[in-house]
């Protein structure tokens, strides 16, 4: 047993709420993986569905470690606001108190309502190690419904997605508005390289569906994306059929701006996406 731990070398961190009818899919997915995490945190955020009770009922299906609390819900905003983040980012640090933490190659999440095929994380690892410069990986997601993932195949996920224990090390888990995109943002600058392997795979809700766009809009103010930035990613959503979307996110936008919402304080990455509209520009389609 003792060199099939060694050989899995990494943890995991699932936050939920409400995530009842999730359960048992969950459980089979993470029971059924080829490599097993050696530690599994579930971050239970005050659920009031049995959710709690049907994660002690699973619980005796996995083989690793798993280690669940429960957190008091201190207000009613979750989805992938800074509640949400504030979740992983306790997990992480239930990861980072153990004694072979730094013994770990990766250090993900996994939403709950996201179930990874058999091999998804045995093939992020074998990614990490074939490739030394990549701090950050995700496969690519199907949606429970049937229909394509509106996500660019080439953008590493943020709810099933698996950091190298040293990126996350140095560049963090930010807590904030849109905690996926900064701290995949922080990698970036900080000289590591963030990149899907489209070999894995999984199943999920849409990212995002229970967020409305104004809560993109003001995540985008928030990370420092100016006005032209806005007005092309609301153009964006328009081209995909997408109205409604596009003016949620564009009045969440103008409403920040006009406030005087606070932006992150990290003045690179208000930088970076300062510049962020020039690759929103290669997306736009051509003729021909």
């Amino acid at each position: 047993m003792a060199p099939e731990r060694l050989m899995s070398g990494y943890a995991l961190v699932t936050p939920l709420r409400n995530e009842a009818d999730n359960i048992a899919r969950l459980f089979s997915a993470m029971s059924s993986q080829t490599l097993v995490p050696e530690t599994w945190v579930i971050i239970d955020d005050s659920s009031s569905d049995g959710s709690r009770e049907l994660i002690e009922e699973h619980r005796r299906h996995f083989s690793g470690e798993l280690i669940v609390q429960t957190r008091a819900r201190p207000h009613s905003d979750y989805a992938l606001g800074e509640h949400y983040a504030s979740l992983i980012s306790s997990g992480f640090e239930l990861i980072k108190a153990k004694h072979d933490y730094r013994q770990l190659i990766g250090v993900g999440i996994c939403d709950a309502d996201c179930f990874p095929k058999p091999n998804y994380f045995a093939l992020l690892m074998e990614f990490l190690n074939k490739h030394p410069r990549v701090g950050l990986t995700s496969g690519l997601d199907h949606r429970l419904d049937g229909k394509p993932s509106r996500r660019r195949a080439s953008w590493v996920r943020g709810n099933c997605r698996l950091w190298r224990r040293q990126c996350l090390d140095q560049a963090g888990y930010l807590v904030g508005p849109s905690a996926d995109t900064t701290s995949l943002c922080s990698a970036l600058l900080h000289g590591w390289q963030a990149k899907v392997e489209p070999r894995a795979s999984f199943a999920a809700r849409e990212l995002g569906a229970r967020s409305p766009g104004s809560y993109y809009g003001r995540s985008a103010h928030y990370r420092g994306l100016g006005i032209g930035g806005a007005i092309i990613k609301t153009g964006l959503d328009l081209l995909r059929g997408r109205p409604q979307h596009a003016g949620s996110y564009l009045a969440g936008y103008l409403k920040a701006r006009a406030s005087g919402e606070p932006q992150i304080p990290d003045p690179n990455i208000r930088r970076y996406y300062r510049y962020y509209p020039l690759s929103l520009l290669r997306q736009l389609p051509t003729k021909g």
